[in-house]
Formats: C-alpha cells, sequence, structure tokens
C-alpha cells in the first residue's frame, strides 16, 4: 500500500467515524462509490433519530417495526462496517 492509499484509507476512516472491519471489493466498481459512505452515514442517521421518536412516543406499530425492519436491512447490507458475531 502506498502513501497516497494510505491518505485515503485515514481520511475515509475520519470521515466516518470508525474503521470498516472489510470491505466488498465490487463496491469501488460501482458508477456512484464515491458516494456510497456519505449514504452509509446518512441512512444510519436517519434510522437512528425515526426509531428514537417512535420510541418516545410510544408508537410501536408501525414506527418502531418499520424502523427496526430498516435497521436490520442496513445491517445486512452494510455488515463490512460492523463486526458481527451471531452466537447461535
Amino acid at each position: 500500500m502506498d502513501e497516497e492509499d494510505r491518505e485515503n484509507v485515514s481520511g475515509r476512516i475520519k470521515r466516518l467515524g470508525f474503521k470498516p472491519q472489510k470491505e466488498i471489493v465490487y463496491c469501488k466498481l460501482l458508477p456512484y462509490a464515491d458516494q456510497l459512505d456519505d449514504e452509509s452515514v446518512r441512512m444510519l442517521s436517519e434510522i437512528k433519530a425515526n426509531l428514537g421518536r417512535a420510541v418516545m412516543v410510544r408508537e410501536m406499530r408501525p414506527g418502531c417495526g418499520m424502523w427496526m425492519a430498516r435497521l436490520l436491512k442496513y445491517v445486512v447490507f452494510h455488515s463490512s462496517h460492523f463486526k458481527i458475531c451471531f452466537w447461535w
């Protein structure tokens, strides 16, 4: 890894706020690859905010259910950002 790649990686870590566990190799081939990190952060912020609102107003259906489903989809799709351990 040369110096430019290291700077890109450290800049990405600063921008995301964490170091991704692994990368999906094919994501960088997408035409919007430079926007994936921003989209990921924006989606997680939206999910957290709306899930918190649904819990505060005690809206279990459809609020919590819908946002929990979106959180599950987010974790499945963006699993490269998490260290996931399954205990079953």
